[in-house]
């Protein structure tokens, strides 16, 4: 199913009305579960998710079933500035020649329909995001919830994917924020790994 399905992969920059539309339906249904398990949302207001995959700096691999369905998604950018949820001067400071030279891109989603999550597709199809970045040796930044690596080992997946095409690399960890909480009334917290 993976190989067959990566066929039918499209890149296109800023997505049409019904594209976007449909994207979003497909990112509200990927990321809701992630809702109560993570600190952070994890989601958009509708308004944004369609303003950021509609820019045509936007670039989206477009995973479609053999109907031409969409079914899953890696929008990504070398416009920092597009990303809501992070500050284009930390990565343009620890990469300025990058940036400079417009290889300093973000990966804002990378989702497949819960439906085919247990197909093998999320990992090919960011091998598919990843390729052109490094024929161009680019720096890639992501974000990624503690559950999701935890859980879905997300980050070792997109690492071994890289690693399949062959370009030398390195994936670390750049930045953590913690989310606490204290009790007051003698009950445990109840950690992200508990």
């Amino acid at each position: 199913m993976a190989e067959a399905a990566l066929r039918r992969t499209e890149v296109v920059h800023g997505l049409d009305e019904d594209t976007a539309a449909r994207s979003w339906e497909l990112y509200v249904e990927a990321f809701t579960p992630l809702v109560p398990l993570t600190a952070h949302p994890h989601l958009l207001h509708r308004q944004e998710f369609l303003d950021l995959v509609r820019h045509p700096r936007v670039e989206s691999y477009l995973l479609r079933d053999d109907d031409g369905a969409l079914i899953g998604q890696a929008s990504l950018t070398n416009d920092l500035t597009l990303i809501p949820w992070i500050s284009p001067a930390f990565y343009r400071r620890r990469w300025p020649e990058a940036a400079a030279e417009g290889r300093l891109h973000f990966m804002a989603f990378l989702f497949v329909a819960p439906r085919f999550q247990r197909h093998g597709l999320l990992g090919p199809l960011a091998r598919e995001a990843a390729r052109p970045l490094a024929d161009r040796r680019a720096v890639l930044g992501f974000d990624v919830c503690e559950f999701n690596d935890a859980q879905l080992s997300f980050t070792r997946i997109l690492d071994e994917e890289v690693a399949r095409l062959g370009a030398g690399h390195d994936i670390a960890v750049i930045d953590v924020q913690r989310f606490y909480a204290v009790t007051f009334d003698g009950t445990p917290v109840m950690t992200a790994r508990t």
